[in-house]
């Protein structure tokens, strides 16, 4: 899998080491390889692409492919470090969405769910707050018009 800036990605792993190795705790992320060998491992590549799928798919921003903006790179930089140490909590919880679960507590710790995973899973703060200018809504709006 090659990473396509305008395709399949709006940053370039060099973008995104470059942008991590000034922030705490990424140390993960430096020991991953840059490319894969296979489709679906573990790689910068991998988690970029996979960051990148999620974004443009998600419900409420308006992201195109051919954005250039810093936000967006960062945004998906951040989500695609977000995966390397929480990629199976993120997709256990979109899974028992999807199967209905509305709420779980463990002990005392308690979280309720959205009922539409697609539009409602929550992002990051480290993600979110990159993207409020390209937040949008599809609003129906019906006319009557009276002669």
């Amino acid at each position: 899998m090659a990473l396509i800036v305008g395709e399949n990605t709006w940053a370039t792993v060099a973008e995104a080491d470059a942008y991590l190795a000034d922030r705490v705790g990424t140390q993960n992320w430096f020991l991953l390889d840059e490319s894969p060998a296979a489709p679906g491992e573990p790689s910068k590549e991998s988690y970029l692409s996979m960051a990148f799928n999620y974004l443009i798919n998600k419900g409420g921003y308006c992201l195109d492919k051919a954005l250039t903006d810093d936000e967006v790179k960062y945004a998906q930089i951040e989500f695609a470090f977000y995966f390397v140490d929480n990629f199976t909590t993120f997709e256990d919880e979109a899974n028992s969405q999807g199967k209905g679960t509305t709420s779980f507590q463990v002990s005392k710790w308690r979280e309720s769910l959205g009922t539409n995973w697609v539009d409602d899973y929550a992002l990051p703060f480290s993600v979110s707050t990159f993207l409020n200018k390209y937040i949008c809504s599809n609003v129906t709006v019906h006319l009557t018009v009276e002669d």
